[in-house]
């Protein structure tokens, strides 16, 4: 048992989880690696499983650590703890796929500012345009669907009938009466057709746009996007289960 109450105090003020460690140095001074970094440390798409407290954090945090040593990749570590819509994709009353969507929204938000980070400490040559991108997928990630749809259409056809007469009587002193008459009738047609639309908003997000908005920002840069997402284990299992089962998968490189 130690006595010496400073040494106490000085050992029990270590925190013991990554998350609470707020000096990275001192993460990556403690990092000590058993294989595991070579293996994730690659574009490959993978999950890192463990229970709690084996390390898992401070795997992820010393490999953002590693990686941001080189400009051309833009690295953005997520804890799916503090994410900003827990109480709408946490909620069971809410429809799946609403809670799903809240959910992806957040990830696009913090995906957002970390490219625009990215660009901004990167200054590529054509920065300007990339940001007018990040512009758009934040449109695309806020705004609703607008949808028009041919709701009714009206024809109506009008038909104008006229009548014209003329006459004309000349007197000549030489040949008495001269008389001249005409009539003419004219007659024309105008069509006109109505459709009226409706429009919906519909709350979605369309992938195709998107996943081509954060390419070209992130190819522009010349570099590769890495998302390290931690504490996946906290989202509700169904939300889980519905994304590690998609097939729908972004073209840009992250991990899981």
């Amino acid at each position: 048992m130690v006595q010496d109450k400073t040494l106490t105090q000085a050992v029990a003020a270590i925190p013991q989880r990554s998350e609470r460690q707020q000096d990275l140095q001192k993460l990556v001074g403690s990092f000590v690696d058993v294989g595991i970094l070579p293996q994730i440390r690659n574009v490959n798409n993978q999950i890192l499983y463990g229970r709690r407290g084996t390390g898992k954090t401070h795997v992820l945090r010393v490999l953002a650590s590693e990686l941001k040593q080189s400009s051309k990749t833009a690295i953005l570590y997520i804890d799916a703890r503090m994410l900003g819509s827990t109480s709408q994709f946490s909620d069971p009353m809410v429809p799946l796929p609403a809670r799903c969507l809240a959910l992806f929204r957040d990830f696009l938000a913090e995906i957002y500012n970390a490219l625009l980070d990215h660009v901004v400490n990167v200054a590529p040559p054509e920065a300007d345009r990339l940001l007018d991108s990040l512009n758009e997928l934040s449109s695309l990630v806020t705004d609703p669907v607008m949808t028009a749809s041919a709701e009714a259409m009206t024809a109506r056809a009008v038909v104008k009938n006229s009548d014209k007469a003329e006459g004309q009587l000349e007197i000549d002193a030489r040949f008495g009466l001269k008389a001249s008459a005409s009539a003419s009738i004219s007659q024309s047609r105008e069509q006109e057709e109505t459709t009226r639309y409706k429009i919906t908003e519909q709350d979605k997000i369309i992938f195709p746009a998107l996943s081509a908005s954060v390419a070209e920002v992130v190819r522009g840069c010349g570099s590769v996007l890495y998302l390290l997402i931690d504490e996946w284990s906290s989202l509700p299992l169904d939300i889980q289960r519905f994304w590690l089962n998609s097939s729908n998968e972004p073209s840009f490189r992250f991990r899981r």
